[in-house]
């Protein structure tokens, strides 16, 4: 059985052309039936992933159009997009995207925004001084809370969850092996860790099937269904999202942070220092005005062409 598909020099000497012929073919088909099952062992051991994101209504045009855009240009084809609007349902028209109306499938979003709709101290005003800043501004942010948390419970067969910001720019393609990279199969969630103060939450990803997975969305969507958000320092995503992961794990919840040990510094831009920036822009803050980021932005040195052509 073995000679017939790797015939020695002494079983090809005086055959016709014809068993030749078979041989070769036998060898061609047997390499391609060992390819072909590489190929479905890989696939089957791949973990699936969705990605998650939610935006403003006045955000569309602005940058999140150009987010749906290039995530269908540019990111693996078995990766599905949920996209949660507000209002208007986006035009960006692909198979891989599914468009979910947010406030219709989060009612504890909408009593949230309802019962706040008049306090100042849960739309930006400090509860501790004379200022307003998004460090206050809780019913901004809850629609993130709310939108990773139907996502969470209702992504199907999905292994592995990505929060991923509308502000971002996938400039060139990302590949599955690379995104597996990223969340550590004992880990719940991976995040961009920053020195001495909050994670920067613009890109989380999520164990779907960990046993922490319901305790962790139920935990952080408490701080909004009970109020007490508003016993906490700050009201934003960043910091209420790292409270909840401080709590579980204390409890034993293993996480991992993709962007360990980088610099304490005012502004500091951890998305685009860390490994996602061989792939992808965020627009933080100003930046959205500016379609990129700076170059003034990089402390970690950038090959890419999409970098070298950033303004100062």
């Amino acid at each position: 059985c073995f000679n017939a598909f790797f015939p020695s020099k002494q079983h090809i000497v005086g055959v016709s052309h014809a068993s030749s012929f078979d041989c070769v073919a036998k060898y061609f088909n047997l390499h391609v039936f060992i390819l072909n099952m590489r190929i479905f062992i890989e696939q089957f051991l791949m973990r699936k992933i969705t990605v998650v994101t939610t935006f403003p209504p006045h955000a569309y045009e602005t940058y999140a159009k150009r987010m749906l855009e290039n995530f269908d240009k540019n990111w693996p084809q078995d990766i599905k997009l949920l996209c949660y609007y507000e209002q208007t349902k986006p035009d960006v028209a692909s198979a891989r995207i599914e468009y979910r109306d947010l406030e219709a499938l989060a009612p504890a979003l909408v009593d949230f925004k309802t019962r706040h709709k008049d306090n100042p101290h849960a739309n930006g005003q400090s509860p501790y001084k004379d200022k307003k800043s998004y460090l206050w501004d809780a019913v901004r942010f809850a629609h993130k809370t709310f939108c990773v948390d139907h996502a969470g419970r209702n992504c199907g067969d999905t292994d592995i969850l990505i929060w991923c910001d509308a502000d971002t720019v996938t400039f060139k393609p990302i590949t599955q092996d690379f995104l597996e990279t990223l969340l550590p199969e004992d880990a719940y969630c991976s995040y961009l860790g920053r020195t001495q103060m909050y994670p920067e939450c613009g890109w989380v990803m999520y164990d779907v099937k960990s046993k922490w997975h319901d305790k962790f969305l139920q935990t952080w969507t408490d701080f909004y269904t009970t109020d007490s958000i508003f016993k906490e320092l700050e009201f934003h995503d960043s910091y209420i999202w790292e409270q909840t992961r401080k709590r579980l794990a204390e409890q034993g919840m293993k996480h991992h942070n993709i962007t360990p040990n980088h610099p304490h510094r005012p502004g500091v831009h951890v998305f685009i220092n860390g490994p996602l920036g061989e792939y992808i822009d965020h627009l933080k803050g100003p930046r959205k005005k500016l379609g990129s980021s700076k170059k003034s932005d990089i402390y970690n040195p950038k090959s890419d062409a999409y970098w070298s052509k950033l303004n100062a």
